[in-house]
């Protein structure tokens, strides 16, 4: 079936998907779901990793962060620059540009389409299951 990167990553970043409540039968068919779109998707993550590298702000000299007299924080030239979780970038506006492009490719992602019987499982939201839509066989 075909999905893009971007509702790859999606799924991927529901893996706590696992840690609900599941029947054994959902939990194995999901837990291959992810992992044949972990597999998939590692070329579009290796990509992803190199954008930011790409547009990422960095440290024009070594520093450091000082508070209450002491250091939390060191850097040298070159490194780059880390706000919160996240990474400073240089060029958000192409950033975001070159990723909306990276995440709309569609590739082909060969695994069987999977049942999961929701009445069996009550503890399954809307916006849980959402991203493995594409992965789900709808019972007429």
């Amino acid at each position: 079936m075909r999905v893009t990167n971007g509702q790859l990553e999606e799924l991927l970043s529901r893996g706590q998907i696992m840690d609900k409540p599941l029947t054994a039968k959902t939990a194995y068919w999901i837990a291959r779901v992810i992992d044949k779109c972990k597999q998939e998707a590692r070329v579009y993550l290796k990509r992803k990793d190199d954008l930011i590298e790409k547009y990422a702000a960095r440290h024009e000299s070594d520093g450091e962060e000082v508070r209450g007299g002491k250091v939390i924080k060191k850097w040298k030239a070159g490194d780059l620059i880390r706000e919160g979780d996240g990474i400073r970038l240089s060029d958000p506006r192409a950033y975001l540009e070159e990723l909306a492009e990276l995440q709309g490719i569609e590739i082909e992602v060969s695994i069987e389409k999977i049942f999961i019987d929701f009445e069996k499982e009550p503890n399954l939201t809307a916006g849980e299951i959402l991203p493995f839509l594409p992965f789900i066989e709808e019972k007429v």
